[in-house]
């Protein structure tokens, strides 16, 4: 753009107007590339308008696919109460009777005792366990675990410090060297702290300018002297207090549910920071894989294990009580005929040890570590798991949960009781789906012939923002109502779509079954040619053939084979696709760049000649400014001479 405009100072013309009016002549080929582009992206939209149309229906198609759509059931129990039952695809006509002698029940076991009995004070179940271990006397839950390296530095906030905190507690010793390391904020220079180390507070004069007091307790961390902002202390090596444990449980194979796929040990470990509080432990547990729902109530102190799955799954064998004092009474008595001397302490403590044994081996919930006997619990104290019982059609039998699933009918089993399951067809459920596919499919019928059939109106170009700044909105509206129109008519893509998808519904199939055309079930298309294909329904005749031979009506549809005799939603399904392929071709998709289909490369082409054309104004602009600003430079100057010429003459 030319840097000096000189507008009609001279000539008295407006220079600005004029050069306006002949841009805007210049410009008409401008505002037809914007217009051109404007249709594109208008016509772009509405092919990926189509697109999402399809999309929907080929949703509606992939269900129109499955048996269910077709071999809907309905089940029916006498007593609700006592059982339930729903029914698949598959599954046979006819009556059941059920007898239930027994529902399934989840394992549990719960504190025998208060946890903080015999404490002055009770376990506060949010705080740490390690804080309250003398108040508790639980000093034996806790061991010293693997070398724990702190697994983050810690920086130094603004205004430097001397207080800071480790990741952990309960530290039971550094490493060998006993010193942190400290570097400034370049990362050039380090400094060597002594660790001294303690349980509570400590006079501050008594540490070392060099050293740094940690309460193991808690990890936190108190230095000699002050630590310069930005500068990093790096995260040392210790020694910390742990509380582990491992639970044995067993999923619905009977199998042992481990933590660890490469250690089959049959136990589900776990390992917590001696700083963890109670609850947090139960929360982890029951979070966990292990199959177990795990709380502390603070009301009566105790703890409460619950399988979360129900049914006898450890495959040991149950003893009674009885049965165990058999076992463990035959032990002694062999002990005693190979001359073993026993007191009655030995043969108590070997009674002891052997029911103990014993429990926790037949146990649903199998407990190991120290940490079970401060929460109070025993294997002996569980209560046991038990089956679902019943009596299905004279078969006794049992599952371990109460839902299961008997040649397609899935039964949940409520309470004690007896109840008569009938299954039926649902022919009305589903002509319902089929009827429902019929709206939706003509439903886009519909919208793609009023797209191929739209008026368009060649007068009615998109509006170019000059336009747009004299017009009102209302008038904006229905002008571009009328320029939008017609934006694929005629279109060739979408005529082969609706040719294709109206050639599904034609041929002759062969599956085996009753039906070979669509017509034999009482669905044929519109007599009217201008509807373009729309499907009626003959509904009497519909239900008919769903209760004479739903399962041949499901082969019509959805036969699964290569060649002629492929399922009308098959072909259904390949007329979609091949369209909505075609369309993202030349219209992509939200997801594409401009340059992965064909419109778009069209659009990245009339973007380029708009920029050149921009230029070539810009050019055509600055060209005739300078032609009217040497004209006024030249009128300028004429008034300067004739001025002068009139002051000589006037002498």
């Amino acid at each position: 753009m030319s840097s000096m405009r000189i507008g009609g100072l001279a000539s008295g013309i407006d220079t600005d107007s004029i050069v306006k009016q002949l841009m805007q002549v210049e410009k008409m080929p401008l505002d037809k590339l914007e217009q051109d582009k404007t249709w594109m992206t208008w016509q772009r939209d509405a092919y990926r308008e189509i697109n999402s149309l399809l999309f929907d229906l080929d949703a509606a198609v992939f269900d129109m696919k499955l048996s269910s759509t077709y071999q809907s059931k309905t089940v029916s129990s006498s007593e609700d109460k006592a059982v339930t039952a729903i029914a698949g695809a598959n599954a046979p006509n006819g009556s059941h009777t059920i007898e239930v002698h027994q529902v399934a029940t989840a394992a549990r076991n719960i504190s025998n005792k208060g946890i903080s009995e015999g404490s002055e004070s009770k376990i506060d179940a949010d705080k740490s366990l390690w804080s309250q271990k003398d108040v508790l006397g639980i000093d034996n839950i806790f061991s010293e675990s693997e070398t724990y390296t702190e697994n983050k530095d810690i920086k130094v906030g603004e205004n430097g410090g001397d207080t800071f905190k480790l990741d952990k507690g309960a530290i039971v010793s550094f490493g060998d060297k006993k010193e942190i390391i400290v570097t400034d904020s370049e990362g050039n220079n380090t400094e060597q702290y002594e660790i001294i180390t303690g349980t509570g507070p400590i006079d501050e004069a008594s540490i070392g300018a060099k050293q740094v007091y940690v309460n193991t307790d808690t990890g936190e961390m108190k230095f000699g002297e002050p630590l310069k902002e930005g500068s990093t202390i790096k995260g040392p090596e210790y020694t910390r207090n742990t509380i582990s444990f491992s639970f044995t449980t067993y999923d619905e194979n009977g199998q042992p549910i481990e933590d660890d796929p490469n250690n089959k040990d049959g136990d589900y470990d776990f390992v917590f920071d001696a700083t963890t509080s109670l609850n947090q432990i139960m929360n982890e547990i029951t979070r966990s894989d292990v199959g177990i729902s795990a709380f502390y109530d603070s009301y009566t102190d105790k703890v409460s294990f619950q399988r979360t799955e129900t049914g006898v799954l450890n495959q040991e064998k149950r003893l009674t009580d009885e049965e165990i004092g058999k076992l463990v009474d035959k032990e002694i008595e062999k002990l005693k005929e190979e001359n073993v001397v026993l007191t009655d302490e030995d043969i108590a403590k070997i009674r002891e040890e052997k029911v103990a044994e014993q429990y926790a081996k037949q146990a649903e919930i199998g407990m190991s570590g120290e940490f079970f006997k401060v929460l109070g619990m025993d294997s002996k104290n569980e209560v046991a798991s038990q089956n679902a019982e019943f009596t299905l059609d004279g078969l006794k039998t049992q599952r371990t949960s109460n839902t299961f699933n008997i040649s397609g009918v899935t039964y949940s089993v409520k309470a004690i009781g007896t109840s008569t399951v009938s299954v039926e067809d649902n022919t009305e459920a589903s002509f319902e789906k089929i009827k429902e596919f019929v709206d939706k499919y003509n439903e886009t019928i519909d919208k793609i012939n009023e797209k191929l059939n739209e008026d368009r109106y060649r007068d009615f170009k998109p509006l170019t923002d000059d336009q747009r700044a004299e017009m009102s909105e209302n008038e904006i509206e229905l002008w571009e109502e009328k320029a939008r129109s017609g934006l694929l008519k005629r279109d060739s893509i979408l005529s082969s779509a609706l040719s294709e998808m109206r050639s599904s519904f034609y041929s002759q199939i062969e599956t085996g079954g009753t039906f070979k055309h669509l017509s034999e079930i009482g669905i044929e298309t519109t007599s009217n040619y201008l509807d373009g294909g729309k499907l009626e329904i003959n509904e009497t005749k519909l239900k008919e053939a769903l209760a004479k031979d739903s399962e041949g009506v499901y082969k019509l549809f959805s036969n699964d084979v290569e060649g002629s005799d492929r399922g009308i939603m098959n072909r259904l399904e390949d007329a979609i696709a091949g369209t909505m392929d075609r369309i993202e071709v030349r219209a992509g998709k939200s997801t594409q760049t401009t340059q992965q289909y064909t419109m778009g490369r069209r659009l990245d082409n009339i973007d380029d000649q708009i920029e050149r054309f921009q230029d070539r104004l810009t050019q055509i602009e600055d060209r005739y400014w300078s032609q009217f600003t040497q004209m006024e430079m030249a009128i300028q100057q004429m008034n300067s001479q004739s001025t002068y010429l009139m002051q000589q003459f006037s002498f």
